[in-house]
């Protein structure tokens, strides 16, 4: 007797595959010694990729999947009921477009460094919650979704604090600093509202330093007015260190150090405050 349930829409199968990515540490396991087919959606400017597998059951956990899920059905059934709900045929991996390509290799090989990205095939989601909305040329997507989606990037944000210390660390360390963790504060973790995530001060040298992170090159960059405020109050002192996060589980990335906000490049006003 069959104990699972399978996704219904594409909408179950955006939660399912948003469920597949809370937890990198799992992805190997998860993915198996031979994956052959992936669900892709982009989410926020984010690719994600996950098992089709795993992401044609309904309300599953990574823990739920490798405890015995995976083996209560076959890849050639979940296949086929992701094909009938999304009704689409698997795309292989030559066929999709370029943009998908590097981020499907540069995601895989972050876990996966010797697999063949040739056997990979493709069903890209076009749920109600990734299609634009005309209007407002905006994604529509429910508050629980939304919830989902700001606890994957607020992990990503995390991870791409703690590289930054690292790279910081390692700054000092070359500049003479023998614990150089003692000459840095993580101020986002005393106070979210400082305008910086990273406090430096070795050698009457100081950094102000706001961290923002991607994961494979892919995602916007925000910045707050109190985040441009600090550039302004502190010229000279004040940097921006971009996490290019390259590999979640291990936490790994590479940092590019900016010491001018407009290096960042053209700006766009989304948010005003109104004063009444």
């Amino acid at each position: 007797m069959t104990t699972y349930k399978f996704i219904r829409d594409e909408t179950e199968l955006v939660q399912s595959l948003i469920e597949f990515n809370k937890e990198p540490i799992y992805h190997r396991k998860m993915v198996g010694n031979k994956p052959l087919y992936f669900v892709h959606a982009i989410i926020g400017e984010q690719h994600l990729f996950g098992l089709s597998k795993f992401c044609a059951f309904k309300d599953i956990t990574s823990d739920d999947y490798l405890s015995g899920k995976r083996r209560e059905t076959d890849g050639g059934k979940t296949q086929k009921h992701i094909e009938k709900v999304v009704n689409r045929q698997w795309e292989p991996y030559e066929g999709i477009a370029k943009n998908i390509q590097k981020a499907f290799k540069q995601w895989i090989e972050s876990f996966f460094p010797h697999y063949n990205i040739y056997n990979a095939n493709f069903l890209t989601i076009e749920a109600k919650l990734l299609k634009k909305v005309k209007a407002q040329n905006r994604r529509s997507i429910t508050q629980d979704e939304l919830e989902i989606l700001l606890d994957f990037k607020k992990r990503i944000g995390a991870i791409g604090e703690e590289i930054a210390i690292t790279y910081e660390a390692d700054r000092l360390l070359k500049l003479g600093a023998s614990s150089p963790l003692n000459y840095i504060t993580h101020t986002s973790k005393i106070n979210a509202n400082a305008g910086f995530d990273i406090y430096s001060d070795f050698n009457k040298k100081v950094r102000f330093i706001e961290v923002k992170s991607n994961v494979n090159n892919t995602g916007e960059i925000y910045l707050t007015s109190n985040e441009l405020s600090t550039f302004k109050s502190n010229p000279g002192e004040a940097y921006i260190y971009l996490v290019n996060i390259t590999n979640l589980e291990k936490k790994e990335g590479i940092v590019r150090v900016l010491n001018d906000v407009d290096e960042l490049g053209e700006r766009e006003a989304i948010l005003y405050k109104i004063i009444r």
